[in-house]
C-alpha cells in the first residue's frame, strides 16, 4: 500500500530541510499543528535515535521581532530564578526553527520579514541590539492561507514557498502519536548517507518546472527527488524519482494529461424572459457626447485546476492552481512588508483592528494587562537580583504596553455591473482608471451585480465584499453572460447601503470613497418587484424611476464620487445622463460598436 502523499511529502522534509516552506491552499488551520508534530518526530529520528527533535511554535499577526530574533531579556534560570540573559528567539532553536503560520495572508510584519529574511537564504546576518551573529538558515515553515489571499500576496514572499499543496485533499486528522516515524522516513531512517546526484537529472529537473522560472522551485523540486530517493535506499537519483517530487512539491498533477481547455460557448439568455426589456417607454432624445477613454488591458487569473488524484499516473502539466501569483494578471497588494500605510499621519492614532501589543512610550492606547504582567515580572526580577524583598509593583516607562492594531483601508469602492446591458458591449474602457484607483489606493471592494444568466434571483442583485481589488471573484464579476431582467432600484439601493456602512463607521471610515455603475440605464425591475420577488403588471418606467429616486438620496453623500459608465444608446440616450444627474456625478460614455473603432 503505498505511503500517503501528506506523509510522505513530511518525510522528504525531515531529510531534506532545505527544501524551503510549505504552503498549504484551502486547509483548516487546526490542522496545521499535527503535521508539525509529525515533522518534528521525524526530524528527531533523522541520522539515529539520538538526534533532537524540533519543538514546534504557532506565530502570527501577534508576535514581535524580539520573539523571532535574538534577543536579550528576562529568563529563568534552575532554581527558578530571574536573570538578564540572552534568548535565542524562535529562530534561533536548536536542531532549527519549525514554524507554523496559520493565516499567511494575516500574518504579523515581523513574520513575513523573517520568512522573507531566512527561507532559502542559506546564512542569515543578524543585527541587533547587542547581537552580532552569523547562522546558518535552517528550518521548516508550514503556512496556510486561504484560496483567494493567494494572488494579493507579494511575489517575494510566496516564492519562499515552493512546496505548495492543495488542502482541500489533505487529510483531515493525523494523529501525531499515531504515526510511526519509520513509515514517514521509509529506509532513510537512522541512514546518514545521501543519494548520488546524476548530470542527468538536472535536464529532468529543469523540462519539469515548467512555469515561471524560479531557481527557489528548481532547488526544492531537486532536494525533493532526493529525498525521495532516499525513503526509497536508493544509491542514486533516479527519473521516477523526479517525478514523484514534482507531484508532491505541487508542481506536477497526477491523473489524465491535461489538454488546454476549449473555448466556452456564450451562454444565451434566457428563451422568454420574466421582465421584458421592450416594456420600457422610450425618453425624449439628448445629445450623446462620448468621451474617449484609455485603453484597458483585461486582468487575468488562472481558471480553478480540476481536482486530481496525487497517486495517479504522472501528467506534465503545471499546476496553475496552487500558483497564482505566476499569472500576467496576478495583483498583489502593496506594502505588505512595510509598517505603516500611505495617508496616515507619523503620530500614533488608536484606530484600527487590535492583533496583539508592542512596546509603548506613553499611555496612549494603553494595553493594561501586559503592561502590569510587565511591571510585576520586571519587580521581581529586581528584587531576585538585589535580595531584596519585593515590594508593590510600580508602572515604569519599560513596562509600558500598546495595543498594536491592523490599520484598515482608507477608500472603498462600490462597484455596481449590469450585466444585461449591451450586448457585446466591452465597458473595460471606461472601467479601467477606477479599478486602477482601487488598486493604487488599497481600496476595500464592494461589488453589486445584476442581470447575468445563472442568477439565483434575477429580480435581486447580489453583493459581496472583498478586501482589495486583487480578489479573483472580481475577475469573475468581469466576465458574466448577460442576462434579461434589470433590478436597477435595488442595486442602486444596495450601493447607497454599502456607501453609508463604510462613510459612517466611526474610527473606521474610509476618507474617500467612489461609486462607479456599469449600466445602459434600463431598469426593468421596480423596487416593490424585488421587495415581492414577482412582478404582477406590465412594467413602464417604474423601475427607471425607483432607480432615480433612490439615487437622490445619494447625492448628498459627503467624500463619495458617483460615476456611470454607459454604452451609446441611439435608442435610449437619455436615461444614463439622467442616472448621473440624479447621483450627482457624471457619466462616461464607451462606444465598442464595430463602425466606431472605424
Amino acid at each position: 500500500m503505498p505511503a500517503d502523499p501528506l506523509v510522505e511529502l513530511i518525510g522528504c522534509l525531515a531529510i531534506e530541510p532545505d527544501i524551503g516552506g510549505v504552503l498549504f491552499i484551502d486547509l483548516d488551520p487546526r490542522l496545521l499543528l499535527p503535521y508539525a508534530e509529525v515533522l518534528a518526530r521525524a526530524a528527531g529520528a533523522v541520522g539515529g535515535v539520538g538526534g533532537v527533535a524540533p519543538e514546534p511554535a504557532v506565530v502570527g499577526a501577534d508576535t514581535t521581532d524580539e520573539q523571532l530574533w535574538p534577543d536579550w531579556g528576562l529568563a529563568l534560570t534552575a532554581e527558578h530564578t530571574f536573570t538578564i540573559a540572552a534568548r535565542p528567539g524562535l529562530l534561533g532553536r536548536s536542531p532549527g526553527p519549525l514554524l507554523v503560520v496559520p493565516d499567511l495572508a494575516r500574518a504579523g510584519t515581523p513574520v513575513t520579514r523573517a520568512i522573507v529574511s531566512t527561507l532559502g537564504a542559506g546564512v542569515v546576518d543578524i543585527e541587533r541590539p547587542g547581537v552580532s551573529e552569523q547562522r546558518p538558515a535552517r528550518g521548516w515553515w508550514l503556512a496556510a492561507c486561504a484560496g483567494p489571499d493567494l494572488p494579493t500576496l507579494s511575489q517575494h514572499l510566496l516564492d519562499r514557498f515552493p512546496v505548495r499543496v492543495d488542502g482541500r485533499a489533505a487529510p483531515r486528522t493525523m494523529d501525531p502519536g499515531g504515526v510511526d516515524p519509520a513509515e514517514v522516513l521509509g529506509r532513510a531512517a537512522g541512514s546518514r548517507s545521501r543519494p548520488a546526484w546524476p548530470p542527468e537529472r538536472v535536464d529532468d529537473v529543469l523540462d519539469l518546472d515548467t512555469g515561471r522560472p524560479s531557481v527557489r522551485r528548481s532547488l526544492a523540486l531537486a532536494r525533493a527527488a532526493r529525498a525521495v530517493a532516499a525513503r526509497r535506499g536508493s544509491p542514486a537519483v533516479e527519473l521516477a524519482d523526479v517525478r514523484r517530487a514534482a507531484v508532491l512539491v505541487g508542481i506536477t498533477a497526477g491523473g489524465e494529461p491535461v489538454r488546454p481547455a476549449e473555448p466556452r460557448p456564450p451562454v444565451a439568455a434566457p428563451a422568454s424572459p420574466p421582465v421584458p426589456r421592450e416594456l420600457v417607454e422610450p425618453v425624449p432624445d439628448r445629445a450623446v457626447r462620448p468621451d474617449a477613454a484609455p485603453a484597458f488591458d483585461e486582468v487575468v487569473l488562472p481558471e480553478p485546476a480540476p481536482a486530481v488524484e496525487v497517486g495517479a499516473p504522472l501528467v506534465f502539466a503545471y499546476h496553475d492552481q496552487l500558483h497564482p501569483e505566476e499569472s500576467p494578471g496576478a495583483l498583489a497588494e502593496p506594502r505588505l512588508l512595510r509598517w505603516s500605510v500611505t495617508g496616515r499621519a507619523h503620530t500614533y492614532r488608536p484606530i484600527g483592528t487590535v492583533v496583539g501589543h508592542e512596546r509603548g512610550t506613553d499611555f496612549r492606547d494603553l494595553a493594561v494587562v501586559p503592561t502590569l504582567l510587565q511591571s510585576l515580572v520586571r519587580t521581581w526580577a529586581t528584587a531576585r537580583r538585589t535580595g531584596r524583598e519585593a515590594g508593590r509593583p510600580a508602572v515604569e516607562l519599560p513596562d509600558l504596553r500598546r495595543r498594536r492594531r491592523r490599520y484598515g483601508p482608507q477608500s472603498t469602492l462600490v462597484l455596481v455591473l449590469d450585466h444585461s446591458a449591451a450586448r457585446d458591449w466591452d465597458a473595460s474602457p471606461g472601467l479601467a482608471p477606477h479599478l486602477r484607483w482601487a488598486y493604487d489606493q488599497g481600496a476595500a471592494v464592494s461589488v453589486i451585480e445584476f442581470g447575468h444568466a445563472g442568477s439565483d434571483d434575477e429580480l435581486r442583485p447580489e453583493r459581496y465584499r472583498a478586501r482589495s481589488i486583487a480578489d479573483p471573484r472580481i475577475v469573475d464579476s468581469l466576465r458574466r453572460p448577460p442576462g434579461a431582467a434589470s433590478p436597477l432600484a435595488a442595486a442602486v439601493e444596495l450601493a447607497g447601503e454599502e456607501l453609508r456602512r463604510h462613510m459612517h463607521r466611526g474610527w473606521a471610515s474610509v476618507r474617500s470613497a467612489r461609486l462607479v455603475l456599469v449600466t445602459d440605464g434600463r431598469g426593468n425591475v421596480p423596487l416593490e418587484a424585488t421587495a415581492q420577488r414577482g412582478v404582477s403588471a406590465r412594467v413602464a418606467r417604474e423601475g427607471v424611476d425607483d432607480a432615480l429616486a433612490v439615487a437622490r438620496t445619494i447625492a448628498g453623500l459627503r467624500g463619495v464620487a458617483s460615476l456611470v459608465v454607459a454604452p451609446v444608446d441611439e435608442q435610449y440616450p437619455g436615461l444614463t445622463a439622467d442616472l448621473a444627474y440624479a447621483l450627482g456625478g457624471s457619466v462616461t460614455y464607451v462606444d465598442s460598436r464595430p463602425e466606431a473603432a472605424r
